[in-house]
C-alpha cells in the first residue's frame, strides 16, 4: 500500500512537472501570434505593418523582396558581425506601429541579448534593468530595446530614450484583430486620405477610401507573383457600396489619364498594378483585389529599379 502511494506520488509529481513545463513553454517559448503582438502595443492607433519573415523566407518571397544578401551595405555587415543577428536568417516576424512621434517594433526571432547589449554600449548607449538605449542616425532620436521573452524583442525609435518600455506583455490593448496574411498593412480611419509624398495614383485610392472605418491591405503569394487584397469595413452596406464605387471610378480615371498621355499600363510598372484593381461592396465591407505580376516584383529587386 505504501509502495502504491509512493508510485502515485511519483506519477503526480511527474505530471505537475510536465504541466509546468508546458505552461512555461506557452508563455515564454512559443512565438507570439500577430494578435498577441498587437495587444502588447500601447493604447492608441497608427499605421501598422506586419511581416511573417519565416513564411516569406520559406516561400522564397523574402529573397525576392530583400534582394541579394551579398549587396548589403558595409554598415549592416558590421552590425551582423557584432551582434550575430541577420534579419534574413534570424527574424521570424515583425510588427511595426507608427505611434505619435515613435516607431514601435515587436520582433520575434533569435536574438543574442548579451551581444546586442554589448553593441549598444559600443555605439555610445547604455543598458539598465534590461532596457538599452543608444543614439539613432537621426539627430535628437534614440533607439531603445528590451527583451519581452526568450524569442521576442521590443524595439523603438523615438525622442523618448525609453520608448521600448511602452511595449509590454502585460498590455491588453484592444485591437480589431490581425488579418490572415504573411504581410499586411492596416491603416486607421484618419489615414484614409491623400498624403503628401505618395504617388498620385496611390493618394487617389486612399482618398476614395474615405468613409471606411479602416483599411487592411493583405499580401498573398501566388504562382505568378502576389495578390494584394483590400478589406475595409464600413458602418453600413450603403457606405461600403459608395466607397467601392469611388475606388472603381478612381481606377477608371487613372486609365483615362494614361490613355490621354498616349500610355498603356505596363505589367512591370505601378500603373499596371493600380489599373488592374477590382472592387465590390460585400455587405458592410469593401473588398478589393490587385494582381501583382512577377515582372513588377523583379523590377523592384533590381539595382536602381531597372
Amino acid at each position: 500500500m505504501q509502495s502504491l502511494s509512493r508510485t502515485r506520488l511519483a506519477w503526480l509529481a511527474g505530471f505537475l512537472v510536465l504541466v509546468s513545463a508546458a505552461v512555461l513553454w506557452w508563455q515564454f517559448g512559443r512565438a507570439p501570434s500577430p494578435s498577441q503582438m498587437l495587444a502588447w502595443l500601447p493604447a492608441g492607433d497608427g499605421p501598422t505593418l506586419y511581416l511573417d519573415f519565416a513564411l516569406l523566407r520559406r516561400t522564397g518571397l523574402l529573397e525576392r523582396l530583400a534582394g541579394d544578401a551579398r549587396l548589403a551595405d558595409e554598415e549592416y555587415r558590421a552590425f551582423i558581425g557584432a551582434t550575430g543577428f541577420d534579419y534574413r536568417r534570424d527574424l521570424d516576424a515583425a510588427l511595426v506601429r507608427w505611434h505619435d512621434d515613435a516607431t514601435l517594433f515587436v520582433l520575434a526571432g533569435r536574438f543574442d541579448r548579451a551581444r546586442l547589449e554589448k553593441y549598444a554600449v559600443a555605439q555610445g548607449g547604455r543598458c539598465a534593468n534590461g532596457l538599452c538605449s543608444l543614439p539613432a542616425a537621426t539627430p535628437g532620436r534614440r533607439i531603445s530595446f528590451m527583451q519581452l521573452n526568450r524569442g521576442t524583442l521590443a524595439l523603438a525609435t523615438s525622442t523618448d530614450p525609453m520608448a521600448a518600455a511602452l511595449i509590454s506583455r502585460s498590455n491588453r490593448t484592444p485591437n480589431p484583430g490581425a488579418p490572415m496574411s504573411p504581410l499586411w498593412l492596416m491603416l486607421p480611419k484618419p489615414y484614409l486620405k491623400s498624403m503628401e509624398g505618395l504617388p498620385s495614383g496611390i493618394s487617389a485610392f486612399l482618398e476614395a477610401l474615405g468613409g471606411a472605418e479602416r483599411a487592411a491591405f493583405l499580401l498573398r503569394p501566388t504562382n505568378n507573383g502576389v495578390d494584394v487584397v483590400l478589406e475595409a469595413p464600413c458602418t453600413s452596406a450603403a457606405v461600403a457600396s459608395r466607397v467601392a464605387g469611388r475606388l472603381t471610378q478612381a481606377t477608371s480615371l487613372l486609365k483615362s489619364l494614361l490613355a490621354r498621355e498616349g500610355k498603356q499600363p505596363e505589367r512591370d510598372d505601378l500603373s499596371g498594378v493600380l489599373t488592374a484593381g477590382t472592387f465590390r461592396g460585400d455587405q458592410d465591407t469593401v473588398r478589393g483585389f490587385w494582381p501583382v505580376p512577377k515582372e513588377f516584383l523583379d523590377k523592384l529587386t533590381l539595382p536602381g529599379g531597372k
